[in-house]
């Protein structure tokens, strides 16, 4: 027995000096007065307000090399919403994967946002965006070990094509995301890409190969002030299986999306 719990002790502490090592970094968005149009096009001023965050990191199928195309994205928000613009360039524009899918298949180019509204290190809310502009979501639980892409989330996206690549520009009304009632709030976020024709995928803060867990190890967005939890109204049911922080019988607005 004695042996079992210090062989555990010494996995948990290795874990926690690669943890030590890797820098958690940060997006400092702002605030805006207007809803944006979502467009798939970087043509409002307002997203000069903020920097670009960058610099994404292989974590399949070389974990900690670059990757091979580069991934840039912007993040803004109103009283309402969340504003997300990923940039994917790409040298070879006219290799883009655009499979036409359903809802929620997971495949061709995209991009992804995950979203730890809670800060709890341990649930999050899944955006995925195909170069297609087909959408995906899950919700994340149990520090990554359970994504359920049954939930149905009411959110925005649109894409575009250019010689440097693609694009994705996406809206998340605030009812759609859980978090508390306070004055600033910090955010743990990660934001994915996967690469099609090489199966590549990048992640902009780093994910060492067997980390234990995934929503724990996030970077975080500070900057979301004066925001008020939004209740949604009608119709969709939806249980969670295990309860940790989503609502049982949770509804979802129901929107006709343009």
């Amino acid at each position: 027995m004695n042996r079992i719990i210090l062989l555990v002790s010494i996995i948990a502490l290795t874990f926690s000096s690669i943890r030590a090592d890797i820098e958690k970094k940060i997006y400092e968005t702002y605030k805006i007065n207007y809803q944006i149009v979502i467009d798939g096009l970087m043509n409002e001023q307002a997203w000069d307000l903020v920097d670009w965050g960058g610099h994404f990191i292989q974590t399949r199928p070389y974990n900690g090399k670059g990757p091979s195309q580069r991934t840039a994205f912007k993040i803004l928000y109103d009283d309402n919403n969340l504003y997300v613009f990923i940039r994917a360039f790409d040298t070879e524009p006219d290799k883009i994967s655009t499979i036409l899918y359903r809802r929620d298949y997971f495949t061709g180019d995209m991009v992804e946002i995950n979203i730890d509204s809670n800060n709890d290190k341990q649930t999050a809310f899944s955006f995925t965006a195909m170069a297609s502009e087909v959408k995906g979501e899950e919700s994340i639980s149990e520090d990554g070990r359970r994504w359920d892409s049954s939930w149905e989330p009411v959110w925005y996206l649109k894409t575009s094509r250019d010689d440097q690549g693609w694009n994705a520009e996406i809206r998340i009304p605030f009812t759609q995301l859980r978090f508390n009632n306070k004055h600033e709030h910090v955010w743990g976020i990660q934001i994915m890409r996967h690469l099609f024709r090489k199966e590549e995928r990048s992640h902009w803060q780093f994910m060492p190969k067997d980390a234990p867990g995934y929503v724990h190890l996030f970077g975080e967005l500070h900057g979301v002030k004066n925001i008020k939890p939004r209740r949604q109204i009608d119709l969709l049911p939806y249980t969670v299986g295990k309860s940790q922080i989503f609502e049982k019988n949770r509804v979802i607005l129901m929107q006709t999306e343009v």
